[in-house]
Parts: C-alpha cells; sequence; structure tokens
C-alpha cells in the first residue's frame, strides 16, 4: 500500500503544483485513513488501474482540501506558537510581541510591508474613534493606535490562542477590546459582551473568501457587519500553490459587494494583499 500510495501522492502533488516538502506524506497519511481506498489500492495492479476508481478520485479531492488547509492554518506550528504566547502572557515586551505575530502566518505575511499597510488603511478610513477588526488573528499586537488616536479596538476572532495573545495584549492597552466569537454566534453576541451597536470602522481582512469556499451560510452575518465604513481584502497569492490568485479572490469580495448592496469607494494593494474599501448603500 505505501508505495502505491506514495505513487498516486506524487501524482497528486504533481499535479495541483503543490509546494510543500512534506506534502507527499500528508496525501499518503489522508489515503490511509480513508478504508474504502485502502481496500481498493490492495486489490489494484497498477497506478493507472486505481486512478480510474471514484473512490480515489473522491479520496484525492479531501487530500487537497486537507493539504491546503494545512498550509493556510494560522498556527503553522503549534507548539512554538504556544510557547510563544506563554511567554507574552508572562512577559509583555516588544520581543515577545515579535515572537508572536512572527509565527502567525497571516500576520507575519504583512510584516515586511506592514508600515505601508497601514498607512494606506489609514489613508482609506481617516480617523475612526472606533474599529472592529473580524477575524483579528494576532494583527491587534501591531494595531497603531496612537496617530492617528483610536478610543476602541475589537478584536474578534474564533482561534483561542490569537485571543489569549491579543488579552494579554488588552491588559496593557485598555483601548483593545478582544473577543472569542464565532461567525454562527451572529452579532447579539457580541453586543451581549459590550460591542457598541455601531462602530466607525471594520476589517474584515482575508476573511471572506474562506468564509465563502467554507461556511457560505455565515455571509449574511459578514453583510450585517455594525459598520458603515468596511475594508475587505484577499490574498494575491496562494500560499499552497504559489500562483496569483488576485482575480478570483476579487470576484469573491465584488460579487458579494452586489448581492448585498456595498457600494465600493477605495482600493489599496500590498505585497500579498488586495484591500477593498466599501459603504453601505
Amino acid at each position: 500500500m505505501r508505495s502505491l500510495a506514495a505513487d498516486l501522492a506524487g501524482d497528486i502533488v504533481r499535479r495541483y503544483r503543490i509546494e510543500h516538502d512534506a506534502a507527499v506524506d500528508m496525501v499518503v497519511e489522508s489515503f490511509n485513513r480513508n478504508r474504502a481506498l485502502v481496500s481498493a489500492v490492495g486489490d489494484a495492479e497498477s497506478v493507472d488501474k486505481v486512478k480510474r476508481l471514484r473512490v480515489y478520485r473522491d479520496a484525492a479531492t479531501a487530500a487537497k482540501k486537507e493539504i491546503y488547509h494545512h498550509l493556510r492554518r494560522y498556527r503553522p506550528a503549534e507548539s512554538s506558537a504556544t510557547e510563544a504566547v506563554d511567554r507574552l502572557v508572562a512577559e509583555h515586551s516588544a520581543e515577545a510581541i515579535q515572537a508572536v505575530v512572527a509565527g502567525h502566518v497571516s500576520t507575519a505575511e504583512r510584516l515586511s510591508g506592514i508600515e505601508d499597510f497601514f498607512s494606506q488603511l489609514f489613508d482609506h478610513i481617516g480617523s475612526p474613534n472606533s474599529i472592529i477588526d473580524v477575524g483579528c488573528g494576532v494583527l491587534p499586537l501591531v494595531f497603531p493606535l496612537d496617530d492617528p488616536p483610536v478610543a476602541q479596538l475589537w478584536a474578534v476572532d474564533t482561534d483561542p490562542e490569537a485571543i489569549r495573545a491579543v488579552s494579554a495584549h488588552a491588559r496593557v492597552d485598555q483601548r483593545v477590546h478582544p473577543v472569542r466569537w464565532d461567525l454562527t454566534e451572529d452579532w447579539p453576541a457580541l453586543h451581549a459582551q459590550g460591542l457598541p451597536a455601531r462602530l466607525d470602522v471594520a476589517l474584515v481582512l482575508k476573511v471572506l473568501p474562506v468564509v465563502a469556499r467554507r461556511s457560505p451560510q455565515a455571509l449574511a452575518v459578514l453583510a450585517s457587519t455594525p459598520a458603515d465604513l468596511l475594508v475587505f481584502s484577499g490574498s494575491r497569492t496562494a500560499m499552497a500553490k504559489r500562483q496569483d490568485i488576485e482575480r478570483r479572490e476579487t470576484g469573491v469580495l465584488r460579487r458579494f459587494f452586489a448581492e448585498h448592496g456595498f457600494t465600493e469607494v477605495g482600493e489599496f494593494r500590498t505585497e500579498d494583499e488586495i484591500c477593498l474599501v466599501v459603504r453601505r448603500g
């Protein structure tokens, strides 16, 4: 099984141009958990015969999704990420913050151009008093709140480790309000924890395209985000395949805007991100 499965896995990795050293092993592990495929491979005489089977095609699709999910995880090294957050909880310092943000994929992608990102962001959103960052990750750890002054930054995310890190930061900067929250809970759950009925600006960065693929029913919750000026973004490059996906991500965002009545009022780019600024109506 191992030899044939490895040949099949290699075919998938080449076909989808997945650039990751452990990709073949991840596919083999995924195949080994599929009892129907294990049985089919055991009875097969060749790779070509297996590839014609429906059970293989289904398993290949599932394995590809697993790899992409793995490569897009916000905590690529679980133990080291936890250790970095532990350090931040115990010692709030610039070095501890740097260790957390550098180990968090979404924020690490922005680090080389973080000043340019924030400069362009504030050029488009002005001087808001209140901001909500939906799916914040650990970006609040490096979010500039002094110039222009921001009185409230609501940082919401489903990831408990991200919220633990932001909560450690919030003990030092009380303008930051971290809340663990999932889109399935809808907005009343956040308002019950003190979220204002309306905020000046909402940031929904690299979130909507993922929600559209995985939980399209939750798009209505994003559409009702309690702010009149919103910044949505998508990735410009796929981490798994190292290919340009800006057109695809932008298409997802603009279809969402059209369906939910948003008017586009601005646009800016960084090396890895396309950001679209919208208003309601």
